[in-house]
């Protein structure tokens, strides 16, 4: 197995558009999260590597959304990440990569993930791929600032697409010979609230087969391969997981509350999917 990988989510000052958002669910009328403040926030990170960070091919914090560019305190949290010695990766929707300068990025971040479910504007409104000023990804820009970054360092460069009903018939082919990623991780969409943006196994199946000449970067999921497959910890420091034929999630009590050993006890992980998934260049 690869590095052990930690899903943190954050959402500060998201706007909670996008209909595939981990993050935003489970957090209540509140909007004020563990990560807001450095030290609470570099605290259960601390907890984490203590608890996961042992083995010998290490651990990689992934912040994910929400939008993580939009976490003001992200270059500090993953300052201690790297300090402790870990391995850091973020997924963006792209919107706001422009935060980070490529000098930055290339010093600290060892895998970009940029999530591209559409180059159609319509499809991309639909699903909330915009930002608050109904900005969407710009192709030519992303290619630009891939380019860029390959050639300050060896960051690679991970392409995420959900298929759901909006999408599913799309060629994404001209956007993947560009970028030109490391790996492509495609997704069925998983039906957590709700079954409005469902796709069948077919749907699923008849938009890897489209793509299937990627078949050297692609790797699918289908939605029993993701549940029970991830270690994700909420804005507000929980573990949250997904349990196939139930809505929305369950929550673990917080880390900063009751500690990682008590919290993660509780999440439903299945350890057998975690190692397939995180296999060697997965």
């Amino acid at each position: 197995m690869s590095e052990f990988v930690v899903n943190l989510h954050v959402t500060e000052r998201c706007n909670y558009g996008c209909t595939f958002c981990f993050g935003k669910w489970g957090l209540g009328v509140t909007r004020t999260e563990i990560f807001d403040d450095v030290a609470a926030g570099e605290a259960v990170v601390r907890d984490l590597f203590d608890h996961f960070g042992g083995g010998p091919d290490g651990i990689r914090f992934n912040f994910v959304g929400g939008e993580p560019a939009l976490l003001k305190r992200l270059p500090e949290l993953v300052a201690v990440c790297r300090e402790l010695g870990a391995q850091v990766s973020y997924v963006s929707n792209g919107l706001m990569l422009r935060r980070f300068d490529v000098a930055w990025t290339a010093a600290n971040i060892d895998l970009v993930g940029i999530s591209v479910d559409s180059l159609v504007d319509e499809t991309n409104q639909r699903i909330g791929r915009l930002d608050r000023h109904r900005g969407m990804l710009d192709p030519a820009f992303l290619c630009g600032y891939v380019s860029r970054l390959r050639e300050a360092a060896g960051t690679r460069i991970k392409l995420n697409t959900v298929v759901c009903a909006a999408n599913h018939q799309e060629d994404l082919s001209p956007l993947i010979e560009a970028v030109r990623p490391e790996r492509w991780k495609i997704f069925q969409v998983l039906p957590v609230y709700g079954d409005r943006e469902a796709v069948t196994a077919a749907q699923f199946g008849a938009f890897l087969d489209r793509h299937r000449h990627f078949d050297k970067v692609i790797v699918s999921e289908d939605n029993d391969e993701m549940t029970g497959s991830y270690v994700m910890v909420d804005p507000l420091g929980r573990f949250f997981w997904h349990v196939e034929g139930e809505r929305g999630y369950r929550y673990s009590r917080p880390i900063s509350e009751v500690g990682v050993g008590e919290a993660f006890a509780a999440a439903g992980i299945s350890w057998d999917k975690y190692e397939r998934r995180y296999r060697p260049e997965q």
